[in-house]
């Protein structure tokens, strides 16, 4: 059943109208502001399947921000596919938070259906593929990358998701260097009826598998790790001529598992998770899991704040027991500064 149109859309739709026909910089402050009150355009970032990113500043909450809008013309399988994707990463992501890890995807902030957008978390860092330009890596920081690139897949598959858009330009490697996927806007639900038509192709041709790109309805996981083999070959070599003779020895092994062709997709790996056990064991590897690092206090004061925060003690009564003297602070911080911070971290 296709959606129906609603009066109330209409001057949305209007300014959309006149955004998508080259007014961006004229019409995208206003159409921001339909979705998001307190958000002023910044930028349109670019087109990506049946949707327009556009990068806003949240004024009420000083944060960039990414508005995820759906076009005009979008059907009821887009419609549906792009808030059944909102809605799944939300509870990946509470649930990575509750483990204390750095979820590997976009945050998703909150969804509206009239009109139809998702505010998302702008991850600030450059594409994989810009940063593999930017950086020459060593070997192990480029095996670094894809352990925790596995670790993501091996999430999302997990739960019931198969990308099929697995490339460079669909990771973001944040300033901190750790890589985080992006757009599921084309991503198969495999507990939902599927939304893709029997035998139309979905991807990027290049890293796309093969069975993908005659049927993408009828895909499964495996789809994914062939694509995450073309992603392993590219992180490895920076090329995408993907010629075994370029690869290391020992990551031939790896890279031929996951591009098994259609008639041998029994021979792929049946997991990320069975990837990340054999780059483990190829090359003797152990990376930590993706959790958030420590700042250290830069202050006896904020060193007792945490102290009290993690002791479930009110901090302000704490600090009044100590004492509020800046002085006295100052002075017993540059003598004791070292030793007394090591306690709080």
């Amino acid at each position: 059943m296709a959606s129906t149109p609603r009066a109330s859309d209409k001057e949305f739709k209007d300014t959309y109208t006149q955004f998508l026909g080259g007014n961006a910089e004229m019409y995208g402050r206003h159409l921001v502001k339909l979705c998001v009150p307190s958000g002023n355009y910044m930028r349109l970032l670019g087109f990506g399947g049946q949707k327009v990113v556009i990068l806003y500043q949240d004024e009420a909450l000083d944060q960039r921000r990414l508005l995820h809008l759906l076009l005009p013309d979008a059907g009821y399988a887009e419609e549906e596919r792009f808030f059944r994707s909102a809605k799944t990463l939300i509870r990946l992501d509470m649930e990575e938070r509750r483990q204390g890890r750095i979820p590997p995807f976009s945050t998703v902030f909150w969804a509206s259906k009239n009109p139809p957008f998702v505010c998302m978390e702008y991850i600030e860092g450059v594409t994989l593929r810009q940063y593999m330009e930017a950086q020459d890596l060593d070997l192990y920081s480029r095996l670094e990358l894809l352990y925790r690139l596995a670790v993501g897949l091996d999430l999302v598959n997990s739960n019931n998701i198969i990308h099929r858009d697995i490339k460079p330009d669909n990771v973001i490697v944040d300033n901190s260097g750790m890589p985080r996927w992006i757009d599921f806007g084309i991503a198969l639900f495999t507990r939902d009826n599927p939304l893709t038509r029997t035998d139309q192709p979905m991807g990027t041709p290049l890293y796309a598998a093969p069975e993908q790109l005659m049927d993408a309805a009828n895909v499964t996981f495996k789809a994914d790790i062939y694509s995450f083999g073309r992603l392993f070959y590219f992180v490895l070599t920076g090329d995408e001529a993907f010629d075994l003779e370029h690869l290391p020895l020992e990551a031939v092994g790896p890279y031929s598992q996951c591009v098994q062709d259609e008639s041998h997709i029994d021979r792929r790996y049946a997991s990320a998770g069975d990837y990340i056990a054999d780059l483990e064991d190829n090359f003797d590897i152990q990376i930590a899991p993706n959790t958030p690092q420590p700042q250290a206090p830069t202050s006896l004061a904020q060193a007792v704040q945490r102290m009290a925060i993690n002791t479930n003690v009110n901090p302000g009564k704490m600090m009044r027991y100590f004492g509020t003297d800046t002085g006295q602070w100052n002075r017993l911080l540059r003598s004791v500064k070292a030793e007394i911070l090591k306690c709080f971290v």
